[in-house]
């Protein structure tokens, strides 16, 4: 994985140690010799025009080859059908929407933890909140997506500058509190963690009781900002550090240590419940923009029969080493004391003690992440860390598929970014190449 707009995802994030190598060497070219996009079959049906993409990278000796998915959520969703289909043993979750799939959590721990000062950071406000992994429902409200007629544009969505006043205050209270209440009925026993794009809608929640019906009055915690959290696909803030990103990191990974999540639009909340397993989510708000009550089945996946016809290079359904799916009953919890993890921080397997590893990201949290996983990806996970291990292996052969941000290219935010990451992993082990992540826009 290679971006550098707004930066290199390693200034926010970095491998695990015994997880999967995504940084891509340093002679990897900003544009790449060949770029195959997935998903642009014209009238050719899916599988066989992903077969015809994978078999053209098999074909190539370029050391690195771009690749990249039709832009659109409904291309995304299917392209990680097809992981699906290639990691449950006969029936598989649906993915629909802004959907993440429900081993994001597993994969992204297996990739990903936060660097130093994000993981520090992160560990602060967790405490300065008495957040404790598994020990909160977070409810996140995309303010600034750009619905409602002329109301919240999109120059409010990548720029910000929306004031939180007038129409706009009015339009947004209702969806907040409907969100509340989707959250509260997930988990009414766990601390509230509200979460939004816009700083004077968090402060306000944060600040305010909120009624939201039978007698039932919330008082949500977040992070109280000064200034709007900046979107990675803005144009605006050429002059921005790495460190004016952490906040779109801090909220997300915070979510993502949530027991439920309640999202509305966009991808962004989605991902915080996919970091969660999705194991407990409500979605309170329709692409449109207006609410929808809850309870509602908005949140529910539809349990889906493998088919073989559907399966790349016609794999049979099911087989050893695959993940066995067993659908999730969302309802109203509550959650006894005896269920909750006993501490925010973690230094090495002892949870409890302070450092600057949270116990939802991390080396610790790598083998049961991985134990989660099907046996392909377990496999290739081991095979990426033979061939970029410089003491062990010649890493110049060690050939490589790019996913890419930069300057003329439209990446989306951070969860658009890594939406599509299952898929690309699933192709990475049909080829033999190591996916590595290269932003750099807009810098």
């Amino acid at each position: 994985v290679y971006w550098t707009k707004p930066f290199g995802l390693e200034k926010f994030l970095e491998p695990p140690e015994g997880g999967i190598e995504w940084r891509c060497p340093s002679d990897v070219p900003k544009r790449g010799p060949y770029y195959h996009k997935f998903h642009n079959c014209n009238d050719t049906p899916l599988v066989p025009c992903t077969e015809s993409g994978i078999k053209t990278l098999r074909a190539m000796e370029d050391r690195f080859i771009v690749i990249d998915v039709e832009r659109g959520s409904d291309s995304i969703n299917d392209m990680n059908m097809i992981f699906q289909r290639h990691s449950y043993v006969d029936v598989m979750p649906e993915v629909s929407q802004w959907q993440h799939i429900e081993l994001t959590g597993h994969i992204f721990r297996v990739m990903f933890q936060p660097v130093k000062h994000l993981a520090e950071r992160i560990n602060a406000t967790m405490t300065s909140l008495g957040l404790v992994e598994n020990e909160y429902v977070s409810v996140h409200v995309r303010a600034r997506y750009p619905v409602k007629g002329k109301l919240i544009t999109n120059e409010f969505d990548k720029e910000g500058g929306m004031k939180f006043e007038g129409p706009v205050k009015d339009y947004l209270s209702g969806i907040m509190t409907n969100a509340m209440h989707c959250g509260h009925l997930l988990a009414p026993n766990l601390k509230m963690f509200f979460v939004s794009d816009h700083h004077e809608i968090t402060n306000y929640a944060i600040s305010n009781d909120f009624e939201i019906g039978n007698d039932i009055t919330v008082h949500p915690i977040g992070i109280a900002r000064d200034e709007e959290v900046l979107h990675m696909e803005s144009k605006t803030h050429q002059d921005a550090n790495p460190s004016d990103y952490f906040s779109v990191f801090e909220d997300l990974l915070i979510m993502g240590g949530s027991r439920c999540v309640s999202h509305g639009i966009g991808s962004f909340g989605a991902m915080g419940a996919g970091l969660a397993g999705n194991r407990c989510r409500a979605v309170h708000r329709k692409y449109t923009g207006e609410s929808v009550k809850c309870p509602n089945d908005r949140g529910t996946l539809l349990p889906m029969v493998i088919l073989s016809n559907e399966t790349l290079f016609g794999e049979e359904p099911g087989g050893e080493g695959k993940v066995k799916y067993k659908a999730v009953e969302i309802e109203t919890m509550s959650i006894p004391s005896s269920d909750l993890s006993v501490g925010i921080f973690s230094e090495g397997n002892t949870v409890g003690k302070k450092s600057s590893f949270l116990t939802m990201y991390g080396k610790h949290r790598v083998n049961s992440s991985l134990s989660s996983l099907p046996r392909w990806l377990q496999e290739y996970a081991a095979w990426t860390r033979k061939v970029t291990n410089p003491s062990s292996n010649d890493t110049s052969s060690t050939k490589y598929l790019v996913v890419h941000c930069h300057s003329g290219f439209r990446c989306g935010g951070l969860s658009d970014r890594l939406r599509a990451l299952p898929f690309y992993l699933l192709v990475g082990k049909l080829t033999s190449r190591v996916v590595c992540v290269y932003w750099t826009k807009p810098f």
